[in-house]
């Protein structure tokens, strides 16, 4: 099963947002004389867009029976579950007031915290994707109880 790595409601607003400037960008520029004074608004505002694209769209993660695949663009990194020591759930990089809980994926059994850099992958937690993995992945969830809070 396909997941993306960011939530689907995230995606949206930042979307939004990124459209927005973009549109604001364009208004701007045309009615602007000369328009190449908006130039850098424009290039920012293009470049905002299809980074939060790329970051938030096409980055996906895919659950199979084989193991675990983490796609962009340009890379794909594929773990068997057999290579994936550890999964946790937890928060990135540390709880504050409206961050996500992510689960995190690591082929390091001494690397258990999701802010390690050892962590190959990391995903915003969603109930449906930890019964994805619960399927194939024999061992312990670490964090699950976080989930449920």
């Amino acid at each position: 099963m396909t997941f993306r790595v960011v939530r689907p409601k995230i995606i949206i607003i930042g979307l939004t947002f990124m459209s927005t400037a973009l549109l604001i960008a364009v208004f701007l520029s045309i009615n602007t004389f000369p328009w190449y004074h908006t130039l850098p608004l424009l290039i920012m505002a293009f470049g905002g867009f299809f980074y939060w694209f790329h970051y938030a769209v096409i980055r996906r993660i895919v659950i199979e029976e084989s193991g675990l695949e983490y796609r962009t663009l340009f890379t794909r990194i594929h773990k068997s579950w057999e290579e994936i020591k550890f999964i946790g759930v937890g928060y990135y990089p540390l709880r504050q007031v409206g961050t996500p809980l992510w689960i995190y994926f690591t082929d390091d059994c001494e690397s258990r915290e999701v802010a390690n850099s050892k962590a190959f992958l990391r995903i915003h937690c969603r109930k449906k994707i930890i019964t994805e993995i619960s399927k194939f992945y024999d061992r312990e969830i670490t964090g699950l109880h976080l989930v449920d809070e």
